[in-house]
């Protein structure tokens, strides 16, 4: 738990959260070319390279790249640099790179003319086997609205059910960030120099339960964790992630 005191340094997702006003300006610009409205975020890959601590001014640049087909729509990156106070924000060295992220997104329904997209010829779900349980999360019904108080992500989906079945969901879902962050929890490094990503598949629905699995594999130099989310009772998974650290 980050409380500045048992721990000083930010973990990774309390930094997202600090750069996610940034995000969502630039997605909601009017020249940005697809709509936010429907928008699906599909994965995080982070690379935490230097300890931030909540007292530190840092910059933050932000910018999208990698539009590509999908077979519900178009794909592309959202990408995010913490960089240190002093840094040159237009060509950074190096060592004032604190902190890295690339966030994908789906926009449902709007597709590239003629392109065709390699998912759209494939599109075979991949057999996912439940590994062995670890913890068991149970979700209350208000645990969206928690995390947009903390976030300020207040979309309406993850609201209540009454606004998410307003824009065509069947009940409210929780943000993947909340998720990725309860995965993270207890296990990031403090003295950072490590990497995770999260892909996310099933919305967790509200108030649900998660089936959580995590399983560490250890090399010379690094401790891999891998782990996967899923319904207990149906056996859909949510989410899959891995995180790497310094052994």
């Amino acid at each position: 738990v980050f409380d500045g005191v048992h721990r000083l340094a930010l973990p990774s997702v309390l930094v997202h959260i600090m750069a996610f006003p940034g995000q969502m300006s630039l997605l909601a610009s009017e020249d940005f070319p697809l709509p936010l409205m429907g928008m699906v975020h599909l994965g995080n890959a982070v690379e935490h390279r230097r300890p931030l601590a909540a007292d530190s001014p840092v910059q933050i640049r932000t910018w999208t790249e990698g539009l590509r087909a999908h077979r519900r729509g178009t794909q592309f990156d959202v990408i995010t640099e913490v960089l240190t106070e002093d840094a040159d924000v237009e060509a950074p060295a190096d060592q004032d790179l604190l902190w890295q992220e690339t966030s994908t997104y789906l926009s449902r329904g709007t597709h590239l003319a003629g392109v065709a997209s390699e998912e759209s010829r494939s599109v075979a779900r991949e057999e996912f086997a439940p590994p062995r349980k670890t913890a068991q999360w149970h979700l209350d019904a208000d645990i969206g609205r928690r995390y947009a108080s903390v976030s300020g992500d207040w979309n309406p989906i993850h609201l209540s059910s009454l606004s998410a079945k307003a824009l065509g969901m069947r009940s409210a879902i929780a943000h993947g960030m909340y998720a990725a962050g309860r995965m993270l929890e207890g296990r990031e490094p403090q003295q950072a120099g490590h990497r995770w990503s999260i892909r996310f598949e099933a919305p967790i629905r509200l108030p649900g339960t998660v089936a959580f699995g995590a399983r560490s594999t250890a090399s010379d130099d690094e401790v891999t964790v891998a782990f996967s989310g899923w319904d207990p009772r149906t056996g859909r998974r949510h989410f899959s992630g891995e995180l790497a650290r310094p052994d």
